[in-house]
């Protein structure tokens, strides 16, 4: 229901991340500012590397991968060249392929504390580097989802995450959404008798093109106790 490495610590090469705060008497205290108030991790990107990722304490931001676009749009040209596919499927894939070239540089990948999120860059605006992306589009609610909700995550392609191509897709189910929203969608498939025989968990299932590093964000996930089925 999304559109939408291992975060680099500053001692890494990645950007030590600061909070702002207004000066205020002889010990330097004093109140923070408004900008101050938000997550340092969500008020600073490396502008020399804005898709390298960075660490702040518990918050990571996942670094960016643009190895899905730069695939799809190669296939895309390569069928732009074949006879009836060029006026078909190829110029669908090569239009594919520029959705995830826009949606790699706007979506940022933050795991917070207790909390995986779905960040939007404001890199062009020079301000607050990260924000809230919203509402989810498809079940509403903040895209924010509480590690504890987790019930299954994984990757698709399964096998591809350790091929140089890398998954096509991320996706996890958690249990935070209302449940009469569960069956929506993919969820309809997700949580049918069958699935559940199989061993599935019922629960609200995302799944989010791989356009940053899946290994990095899987290692996250695993680190803060998300639950994952055999």
């Amino acid at each position: 229901s999304l559109l939408g490495g291992t975060g680099r610590s500053s001692r890494d090469g990645g950007t030590p991340l600061s909070v702002e705060r207004r000066p205020g008497g002889a010990s330097g205290g004093g109140k923070p500012s408004r900008r101050a108030s938000q997550s340092s991790a969500l008020r600073a990107l490396n502008f020399e590397n804005p898709f390298g990722g960075s660490r702040d304490g518990d918050t990571v931001i996942v670094p960016t991968n643009f190895k899905l676009p730069m695939l799809t749009l190669g296939l895309g040209l390569a069928l732009d060249t074949v006879p009836y596919a060029q006026w078909t499927i190829g110029p669908l894939v090569t239009a594919l392929a520029f959705l995830f070239f826009v949606q790699a540089v706007r979506l940022k990948f933050v795991c917070e504390k207790d909390a995986f999120a779905l960040k939007e860059s404001t890199l062009w605006s020079g301000e607050d580097a990260i924000r809230e992306t919203g509402e989810n589009i498809v079940v509403g609610g903040a895209n924010r989802w509480a590690y504890r909700t987790f019930v299954n995550y994984d990757t698709f392609p399964k096998g591809w995450i350790d091929q140089p191509q890398g998954p096509i897709l991320i996706y996890f189910k958690e249990t935070q959404t209302p449940a009469d929203m569960w069956d929506q969608g993919p969820g309809q498939s997700a949580n049918s008798p069958e699935a559940l025989a199989r061993g599935a968990k019922r629960g609200q299932v995302h799944f989010f093109p791989a356009l940053c590093d899946a290994k990095a964000l899987l290692a996250e996930f695993e680190k803060r106790g998300c639950k994952k089925l055999p």
